[in-house]
């Protein structure tokens, strides 16, 4: 009988242990934009994203189980608006990436160490385009750029027609076009490390396209984790801790690496 208390005994600690480490979970929902956004987030089983490889390992190290949420990046902008005005149906507890050169950092968000910085590519038919010294080199001639996607910078040229911009709804529509042989001089501008992995992707010929730096345009965009400001700030701390090492170990450089 007191060998059956003690089982007993024993057997409801455990129980009242694992119920409360179950209690005390910490859960974040990483909220994926949708297709446009690879290969930050890809939605398949044999590549997951730069940004969600981060996160997986970010998140597994603060001790987070970590929801999924793919959704188009129209209701992205949609969700984070009913956030900021605090409205109950709200997606709460989320990350995701973004940098504050796309929005402005008094937004109700917390915003990580940068992970790494993004650097534009003029892109252009290596048949029909031989040299890129400045933006002057782009006068007269086409960019296309992506439905939804602004450049501020290149606002002035091409509203003083110097510059002539063609939309296109993907980074594979603007890689067939510049390369069409009824398109004359045309570029595309993107992130360099995005049209590396879509001519992959596609079966492309890289050799059919070169790439400029078109840093001295636009400027390289730093890329950071954005999490919501009910986030604790213990673990924010603990976050930059993870990133400022996974830099120095050079984790990201070769997490991009494998998506170029």
């Amino acid at each position: 009988m007191i060998f059956q208390l003690k089982e007993f005994f024993i057997l409801s600690i455990f129980l009242l242990t694992s119920i409360n480490a179950f209690a005390i979970e910490k859960v974040i929902n990483y909220i994926m934009p949708d297709e446009t956004n690879k290969p930050f987030s890809i939605k398949n089983d044999k590549e997951r994203g730069i940004i969600t490889e981060i996160v997986d390992k970010s998140f597994k190290e603060l001790g987070y189980q970590i929801n999924y949420i793919s959704i188009p990046q129209i209701r992205l902008i949609y969700e984070t608006e009913k956030y900021q005005q605090n409205k109950s149906d709200a997606i709460r507890s989320f990350v995701m990436y973004s940098s504050p050169v796309w929005q402005s950092k008094d937004k109700p968000f917390y915003y990580s160490k940068p992970l790494f910085k993004m650097k534009y590519a003029l892109v252009c038919s290596a048949k029909k385009f031989t040299h890129y010294n400045d933006i002057s080199s782009l006068y007269g001639k086409s960019i296309v750029l992506i439905k939804g996607f602004q450049y501020p910078e290149l606002n002035d040229y091409i509203n003083n027609q110097k510059i002539h911009a063609v939309s296109v709804n993907s980074g594979l529509q603007a890689l067939n076009m510049i390369h069409a042989k009824y398109r004359d001089e045309a570029c595309f501008i993107e992130f360099h490390t995005r049209v590396k992995f879509l001519i992959k992707e596609h079966n492309l010929n890289k050799n059919d396209y070169v790439f400029f730096d078109f840093s001295n345009v636009i400027k390289p965009v730093p890329i950071h984790l954005v999490l919501s400001d009910d986030f604790s700030k213990e673990d924010l701390e603990h976050l930059n801790k993870i990133i400022n090492s996974s830099i120095k170990d050079k984790v990201y450089e070769n997490i991009i690496k494998k998506y170029e």
